[in-house]
């Protein structure tokens, strides 16, 4: 009779474990499915968010170079006028200097002319005095005859 019980108990034991565990796999199954859909949705809305805020970082940093750009243009227009300006103001002093140097070799032959006259005045007076001294000597010095004879 014990192993009537026996094989009877083990008979309900296996019929009761099996059907808890028929009821707990469907249930648990579902549960879990929806678990890891729920897991899954969740991840591709926060790779859906992640991605909609490296978008929205892309778009800040082009704008950022966008207008990085637009002043490097600005600054570059700058930069151009100013070594136009450069170069104009470089024209300007070479031409001054070529003025300059042209005045200069004016000065220098025309010093060259006023030390060429002087020499004339001198040798002129020279002569002038000559004559005066020989007419002094000779007595006939007159004012017309000096100036009469001179060149």
């Amino acid at each position: 009779m014990k192993e009537s019980i026996r094989k009877k108990f083990t008979a309900l034991f296996l019929i009761a474990v099996l059907a808890v565990s028929f009821t707990l796999v469907p249930l648990g199954g579902q549960g879990a499915e929806k678990a890891y859909a729920s897991t899954i949705s969740q991840q591709l809305d926060d790779k859906q968010d992640e991605l909609d805020e490296n978008k929205q970082q892309q778009k800040e940093i082009k704008n950022e170079l966008s207008e990085v750009a637009d002043e490097i243009n600005a600054l570059q227009g700058k930069v151009d006028s100013l070594n136009n300006q450069i170069y104009q103001a470089a024209q300007e002093i070479k031409n001054t200097e070529d003025k300059i140097k042209a005045k200069k070799e004016d000065i220098k032959k025309k010093k060259e002319e006023i030390k060429k006259k002087k020499k004339e005045i001198q040798e002129r007076e020279k002569g002038l005095n000559e004559r005066l001294t020989v007419m002094y000597k000779n007595g006939s010095v007159g004012f017309m005859d000096v100036l009469l004879g001179s060149n």
